[in-house]
């Protein structure tokens, strides 16, 4: 939750993305990017993660590395419930989930967190 409050809190501009959820100019990277979760490749194996994706050449850099999480887990959130209102970003369904559930269905996620809001100094009043 705390990388993905630092990436929006640094938004400068925020347009819509269409079907992907807002689009916003980092403040940080001088880029226009998204969040998503994205399939990412690992030496060969496919993964799943909440990542940053800069809108130029769609590169795809996950907010937390498969170190980071130990090997064990991936992110996820629900991209169709990505928006941004009343001058706030919101996600709603972040999870994290073991990836030796990855592939059943009804897994349950270890962590879950139903809404978060992330407010951006810079985009005050500035609604899509």
């Amino acid at each position: 939750m705390e990388l993905i409050t630092d990436v929006l809190s640094e938004a400068q501009q925020v347009r819509s993305g269409g079907d992907c959820g807002p689009e916003f100019f980092s403040g940080e990277t001088g880029d226009w990017m998204r969040l998503s979760v994205v399939p990412y490749q690992v030496a060969g194996e496919e993964r799943a993660g909440i990542c940053k994706v800069y809108l130029s050449d769609d590169t795809k850099v996950p907010l937390l590395s498969d170190g980071a999480m130990g090997g064990l887990f991936y992110t996820s959130f629900d991209v169709d419930q990505y928006r941004y209102a009343d001058s706030c970003f919101i996600l709603e369904d972040i999870n994290v989930y073991y990836k030796r559930d990855a592939a059943n269905a009804g897994r349950e996620p270890a962590a879950h967190l139903d809404e978060l809001v992330v407010r951006a100094v810079n985009l005050e009043g500035q609604d899509e």
